[in-house]
């Protein structure tokens, strides 16, 4: 990635990664607790099953974020993103009900729904480049000031 598309990414991927993290075991924490006070184990396993998909996808989706910043890859990186962050959690999601039907009955389909939303809007906004800061030394940023 060159200097100036580094400048428009709001954080590196390593800050991305540990923020995408945090923000999950914080779901995880709530969905966790309400898998076990409602199917016991397995609504804990199909909480952390849900959480790893959609942890994967996400920061598999997020590599590919800084390639949408340059105008030659922009569909590429799109596409491929787009692949990692819905493909994961889907195949875990068909994968699950047709090899592991306890998860599916303890809502992990659910649980892949409480993960995935708020995980999108984060690298939603981690996609989004800075707003452009205005000049300091100009008449028009000191009006109102006297």
């Amino acid at each position: 990635m060159d200097e100036e598309n580094a400048k428009r990414c709001r954080f590196g991927f390593v800050a991305r990664s540990l923020i995408l993290i945090g923000v999950t075991a914080a779901i995880y924490a709530g969905a966790a607790a309400w898998g076990w006070r409602q199917y016991k184990i397995e609504g804990v396993i199909a909480a952390s099953v849900a959480a790893g998909a959609c942890l994967a996808g996400a920061i598999g989706a997020t590599v590919f974020t800084p390639w949408m910043h340059n105008p030659q890859r922009v569909m590429p990186g799109l596409l491929v993103g787009m692949g990692f962050r819905m493909g994961v959690p889907l195949l875990c999601g068909i994968f699950s009900r047709i090899a592991f039907p306890p998860l599916a009955e303890a809502g992990l389909l659910y649980y892949l729904v409480v993960f995935f939303l708020p995980l999108l809007a984060l690298e939603t906004a981690f996609s989004l480049p800075f707003p452009p800061s205005p000049p300091e030394n100009t008449p028009s940023s000191n009006k109102g000031a006297n």
